[in-house]
């Protein structure tokens, strides 16, 4: 084999070879996420979209020039490694061919990556489009409230931790902090952008079709104590499906007469529960230290509790064993918890367990 030969199939093996190993370690890391909703390489709707195909150009351009790099490397230590009986060669100055080479190459690779970057900036943060779901989204800690709006600007209702959005349909949502800032993030659906005191800002999304079902959305701006329990769900729905949920949020909360919820509702008031939470109940008669107004409303309205697939800022499941562990003392499950132990029996928390159950 000559040596032009040799150089040709160093060259090949080495480039060959580190692209072997670089695609081993890329399957690698893909492959160790255990649950992919919260993998921001599965976008669900048309802003992750652009931010994925953002992110593939970019991994594809890095991904190039690591293996050149890494080729290059491997084909210099081997051509020129110290030899017996071979005179080390000389160092090489002032190329400027070559000089001139390293400079354009990455401004090329920037621009590349620049110009379709900015195009979807652009598109992301523009305007929603007409008739587009108006969401408000405020911060607490550590807990996220989302308030719904009218296509006039007036709020329908309250609930928390669980958003819920028609597939294919525009949402606007504003951003609004209660405390400090936080960030709101759902990686299938959209960016993180922060949610700051004194500054609204806004972000808008679009759903894909066929992506309905539940997607995982979490506070990724460090808030706190429990700032990595506070979390939250998106739940992606059909048109029927989420006009039905609407309807059944706009309702107040149904009255039972059953025993065991009447003593929760007792249980509730004694333990001065209605003056954090608000319940708004359907039954005219129904007495008003049972509805505390929206000013007192501090922690999440629990007006259709039964409803929600989870308790504690989605932190835990809503069932009746996660309640009961909660309610027992939730500072020692979302440590610096605003809600304090009010050092409940069991007798008090069975009863008030049946109280939440009936507000579907």
């Amino acid at each position: 084999m000559t040596g032009r030969s040799r150089q040709i199939v160093l060259v090949v093996a080495s480039f060959v070879a580190v692209a072997f190993v670089s695609w081993l370690i890329f399957i690698a890391f893909d492959g160790a996420a255990i649950d992919k909703r919260m993998s921001t390489l599965n976008p669900l709707s048309d802003q992750a979209q652009s931010y994925h195909d953002v992110y593939v150009l970019v991994w594809w351009l890095s991904g190039a020039v690591f293996v050149v790099i890494m080729a290059a490397t491997l084909i210099l230590s081997i051509h020129y490694r110290e030899r017996p009986g071979v005179e080390p060669r000389r160092d090489i100055h002032g190329n400027t061919r070559l000089e001139i080479l390293w400079t354009i190459i990455p401004i090329v690779i920037v621009l590349i990556m620049v110009v379709p970057t900015f195009a979807a900036v652009l598109s992301v943060e523009g305007d929603a489009e007409e008739g587009a779901l108006e969401v408000t989204a405020t911060g607490h800690q550590w807990w996220f409230e989302f308030t719904y709006h009218d296509s006039d600007g007036n709020e329908l209702f309250r609930t928390a931790n669980e958003m819920h959005v028609p597939v294919e349909q525009a949402v606007n949502v504003s951003l609004v902090s209660n405390d400090v800032i936080h960030a709101f993030w759902v990686p299938a659906l959209f960016g993180k952008k922060d949610m700051m005191p004194g500054h609204n800002n806004r972000l808008w999304f679009k759903s894909k079709p066929g992506t309905e079902g539940m997607h995982y959305g979490q506070c990724v701006e460090y808030c706190g104590d429990s700032h990595a329990n506070m979390r939250f769900r998106i739940f992606v729905e059909s048109a029927a499906d989420y006009d039905a949920w609407v309807t059944n949020q706009i309702a107040k909360a149904k009255w039972s007469d059953d025993e065991l919820v009447s003593a929760g509702r007792e249980v509730f008031v004694a333990k001065a529960c209605n003056s954090c939470h608000q319940v708004e109940y359907s039954k005219s008669d129904a007495p008003d230290w049972l509805v505390p107004p929206t000013v007192a409303a501090i922690g999440p309205n629990l007006s259709h509790l039964a409803s929600r697939t989870t308790i504690a800022s989605a932190l835990l499941d809503r069932d009746e064993s996660s309640l009961r562990a909660w309610l027992k003392n939730p500072p020692a499950i979302k440590p610096g918890s605003r809600m304090p132990n009010l050092e409940l029996t069991d007798d008090e928390i069975t009863k008030l367990i049946a109280m939440l159950d009936s507000l579907e």
